[in-house]
């Protein structure tokens, strides 16, 4: 019983309401089947420590770190053709608005290479070890994005990926990671 109602209070707490819709703020999301999750913080970690699947907030100013996390027992690994390729960007205001992406913030989502004429061997990856971490830099949000008001916002981040087994390289966007986002 205590089970249940300490995760029904977890969940009740990582739920946050924006203006017109609510939604769920979440760290810790797989990258479609590859065995491997990605998570943001604005605290760094040793590889040791996982806590920051769990950081929920972040500043706007404070650089921020991306975390792949490999959950299974097997070296696993998932592309990666530079950190302008790999993500796409949102943030709403807290009456649900979307923030326009800074210059800078285009230019860090342009997504997935075409590889229509290009070989499967030519893709680069990043390697994870079995249960491992890797720890990575990534931008302050506040130069991903122009906000111009103090206060809070929601910030999704959703990694490009693709399926290997599939015959076609077909470029797909994992669930987002959602964090509240305070501009002080």
């Amino acid at each position: 019983m205590k089970i249940i109602l300490t995760i029904f209070l977890l969940t009740i707490s990582n739920s946050t309401v924006w203006g017109q819709f609510s939604t769920n703020l979440i760290n810790h999301v797989a990258i479609g089947d590859r065995g491997i999750s990605f998570s943001i913080s604005d605290e760094k970690y040793e590889k040791d420590e996982i806590k920051q699947l769990f950081d929920l907030e972040i500043v706007a100013s404070a650089p921020l770190f991306w975390i792949l996390q490999n959950t299974t027992n097997r070296d696993a690994n998932v592309h990666f053709e530079g950190i302008d390729h790999a993500f796409a960007f949102k943030l709403y205001d807290y009456n649900g608005q979307e923030v326009p992406l800074s210059d800078y913030g285009k230019s860090m989502s342009v997504g997935p290479i075409n590889y229509s004429n290009r070989i499967f061997t030519g893709i680069r990856f990043i390697g994870v070890s079995k249960n491992g971490v890797s720890i990575r830099d990534f931008p302050s949000v506040d130069k991903l994005f122009n906000i111009s008001n103090s206060g809070g916002y929601l910030l999704e981040v959703k990694y490009w990926h693709s399926n290997l087994a599939s015959k076609e390289l077909k470029w797909e966007l994992s669930e987002p990671v959602r964090l509240k986002v305070v501009k002080k």
